[in-house]
């Protein structure tokens, strides 16, 4: 039988065998307890966290290529043309031909006057300029056997224009802004009284209102009419209007 024995302690022993702090240090520790406890269950709830994985986005590289320019075409290189001298051809002087002493002379025609009439518009100038083909010479009599000559008093007188009674061409304006020239050649058929039958465009000046002006002015005009003998008769003569700028 097992005795029991109790040994009673003194007051200071108690004192000294109780914990210190008391009701504090429960209370602490119980917080510790809990946040464990609850820590616990949101453990077996969620799990450990974990890193999170790395996710790789796809990158498309979209390449734009522009279109080339189109290459220039190559110069071409064009030698420049040699230029060609051509000789000038000398012109050859026939001597005169020998006229027999005891033929006549025949009369010189007389030779047209020349017109120059300044133009309105200040240092423009019209000339009309006739320069009428002079009359064939008559061969002398017996030179070429079998031919006829025609005796100096049967060559006829060429017609021409009385300058000094007609009304020059005007300059067309058109013409004088243009700065146009140049030369026409009119053929006209001067009748018996000295009037233009008929009128045609023998040389171009180059300039449509040039020639247009001075077939105009022409037709109006007045010749002396070609003669031969004493008597007049209708030709045609050529008539130049030269058009210059001064």
């Amino acid at each position: 039988m097992q005795e029991l024995y109790i040994h009673a302690l003194p007051n200071r022993s108690l004192a000294a065998a109780r914990p210190v702090g008391g009701p504090v240090n429960r209370m602490l520790v119980a917080i510790i307890l809990s946040l464990a406890v609850h820590g616990a269950l949101l453990l077996c709830r969620f799990g450990w966290p974990t890193t999170a994985s790395r996710v790789d986005i796809p990158l498309r590289i979209i390449t734009v290529q522009l279109p080339d320019a189109p290459p220039l075409p190559p110069a071409k290189l064009t030698a420049a043309p040699t230029p060609k001298v051509t000789p000038s051809k000398q012109q050859r002087i026939l001597p005169p031909k020998a006229v027999n002493a005891t033929q006549p002379r025949p009369a010189e025609p007389e030779r047209p006057e020349t017109g120059v009439v300044p133009d309105r518009g200040g240092d423009l100038t019209t000339t009309p300029v006739a320069s009428l083909p002079g009359p064939e010479t008559a061969p002398p009599q017996g030179n070429i056997p079998g031919e006829t000559g025609i005796t100096p008093e049967a060559a006829p007188q060429l017609a021409h224009p009385l300058y000094r009674e007609n009304q020059p061409p005007g300059y067309p304006p058109l013409a004088r802004k243009q700065r146009f020239q140049g030369t026409t050649e009119l053929a006209v058929l001067v009748n018996k009284d000295g009037l233009a039958d008929d009128l045609r465009l023998q040389n171009s000046s180059g300039h449509a209102v040039l020639d247009q002006a001075a077939l105009a002015a022409v037709r109006r005009w007045k010749f002396a009419p070609g003669r031969l003998g004493a008597e007049p008769v209708a030709m045609w003569v050529t008539v130049p209007i030269r058009f210059e700028l001064h």
